[in-house]
């Protein structure tokens, strides 16, 4: 259990572990901005209420009362408006923790400055960016006002700025500006919460809060993966396990997911098996801070099991990590030379906050889906490399209705007459060699890769043995490489392998088609090349 963890001094935040066995929590060493940054948010107060004995219970007071000592200055980090308000909505709601059998004079201490810190709230939420972040900030602001005697105003203040805010900040697709999957959960969670809250103090709610959660539901279904969890985009994980599902059912909303585009994603969902796809330009500004240059990029999950995935967010990895995995590289699609389909560009200083946005990123990006009885069809393209090559990328991709067999086909094509001189400059400025494209499939680190059929074919085993034979054109052999794979719940990153097909864009006009199937789909195909091919190894 997390909680005995963090009473025997084992703290594990945001990818990095911290040994401390004895120390106060502000004592440990910090090896992050956002391990830091966790610890004020006070959300290790849920998991010392897990244990629950008188044990976790005095180590949380102590902490509180500390914190309280150590960070009375306002213009510090820790007094973000999103910060403080997630700190708030932990303390009120398990006062009983922190206050159980504490002496008047602590009692007071901890209100005092709980009161203060929302007083602070109040002034300052305005500064908070649209999302998540200001979310945390008014959820923190109407806790205060139903949990401190004589605040009922900060709740008032809270609910009419929440309201508010939701109408601009979750948009007609229940999206919200980071396009970050797991980040809309947690939206989700917190206005649940919120409602609760109101519901067992028995206030009136207000409409645009149903409403927000109403648009969200259907486009969380539809981020669902066949096993349960979360696409995994924009540096957003799978989701605490149960959370997602937990959220969907407790909120009583019973919207099913949204046939269209979820917040700029598109989704195939056939038999046993899940595609979604990153069909839409990239965030832009603040709410490019964590994002990702994976545009046209997927997922593949078949049953319990996701197969092609993407490297995931390095956020809490170290710098490097994470900027290595923003790039289009890290990702299942297309990209070009050493390019990615968006920039990273330099650092941006907005109050304590520095981050780095996406620049110079797709434009236009098209999808259309259609459906016959064969199969569903997304059909995509987006002008990220237009300016530097004047390529475009179309991607096309075709899940079966029973699931079984996802065909691809990406296509590099100079589109206008001024594109087509903006690639012959490149080929007369490169001794006539088109620019370098790699095609990568990241393989979900518990899959096993193997080549098959004298290099003509991968074979991609799932953990309960079931099979997926992937091919491409047979004069784009596929290569395997090494890959990784980040996961915010352990400490280093995963060794993982990725299927790669690399050729050169030697002309206006370049496709290579590829497809994932099933290994009793593809039996008769198989039988017939080891037919025609005696020495191609078995499947």
């Amino acid at each position: 259990m997390r909680g005995r963890q963090i009473m025997g001094g084992i703290f594990h935040f945001e990818g990095h572990l911290v040994e401390a066995p004895g120390m106060s929590i502000w004592d440990i060493p910090k090896p992050s901005n956002a391990f830091e940054q966790e610890l004020h948010r006070f959300t290790w107060i849920e998991d010392l209420a897990a244990v629950g004995d008188t044990e976790s219970s005095g180590l949380a007071q102590d902490w509180a009362l500390e914190w309280i000592d150590r960070y009375s200055n306002t213009l510090k980090p820790e007094w973000e408006p999103n910060i403080i308000g997630r700190r708030l909505v932990h303390m009120l709601s398990h006062a009983p923790l922190i206050l159980v059998g504490l002496p008047q004079k602590k009692h007071d201490k901890i209100f005092r400055s709980v009161t203060r810190q929302a007083r602070h709230l109040s002034k300052t939420w305005p500064k908070t960016q649209s999302g998540l972040p200001r979310v945390d900030a008014l959820s923190g602001l109407i806790y205060a006002g139903i949990s401190l005697e004589g605040k009922e105003n900060l709740r008032r203040q809270g609910l009419e700025a929440l309201g508010e805010s939701l109408t601009d900040d979750v948009d007609n697709e229940g999206g919200i500006p980071n396009r970050n999957p797991e980040d809309l959960l947690k939206v989700f969670t917190l206005l649940g919460w919120v409602l609760t809250a109101l519901n067992e103090e028995d206030h009136m709610l207000l409409d645009p809060i149903l409403a927000a959660m109403e648009r969200i539901v259907p486009t969380l279904r539809a981020l669902r993966h066949v096993d349960g969890s979360l696409a995994r985009f924009h540096g957003g994980g799978y989701g605490a396990a149960g959370v997602l599902d937990k959220a969907l059912v407790t909120s009583g909303l019973r919207k099913s997911a949204t046939s269209g585009q979820a917040m700029g994603f598109a989704t195939l969902f056939h038999g046993r098996s899940s595609v979604i796809v990153d069909a839409a330009p990239p965030p832009r500004g603040f709410a490019s801070a964590h994002a990702h240059a994976s545009t046209l990029a997927f997922e593949l999950t078949s049953g319990n099991h996701p197969i092609v995935v993407n490297c995931g967010s390095g956020h809490g990895f170290g710098l490097e990590w994470e900027l290595a995995c923003r790039a289009t590289a890290s990702h299942s699609t297309l990209s070009l030379e050493n390019y990615a389909s968006a920039r990273i560009g330099q650092n941006v200083t907005k109050g304590h906050i520095t981050f780095r946005p996406l620049i110079q990123g797709p434009k236009r990006v098209i999808q259309q889906k259609s459906m016959n009885r064969q199969a569903s069809t997304l059909m995509m393209s987006h002008d990220g490399y237009m300016t530097s090559f004047g390529l475009t990328h179309l991607r096309q991709l075709s899940l079966s209705v029973n699931g079984n067999v996802l065909k691809g086909e990406d296509t590099l094509r100079a589109l206008t007459r001024r594109d087509k001189v903006r690639f012959d400059r490149f080929l007369d400025q490169n001794a006539l060699q088109g620019p370098l494209f790699n095609i990568r499939f990241h393989l979900h680190p518990e899959t096993e890769a193997r080549l098959d059929l004298g290099g003509r074919a991968v074979s991609v085993t799932l953990p309960n043995g079931e099979v997926w034979i992937f091919r491409s054109d047979d004069h784009y052999k596929p290569i395997i490489e090494p890959s990784v794979y980040m996961e915010k719940t352990r400490l280093k990153p995963r060794a993982a392998k990725q299927i790669v097909i690399s050729a050169r864009a030697s002309g206006h006009v370049q496709s290579i088609n590829w497809q994932m199937m099933k290994a009793d789909v593809a039996n008769a195909q198989i039988t017939n090349i080891e037919a025609e091919f005696p020495s191609a190894s078995g499947l």
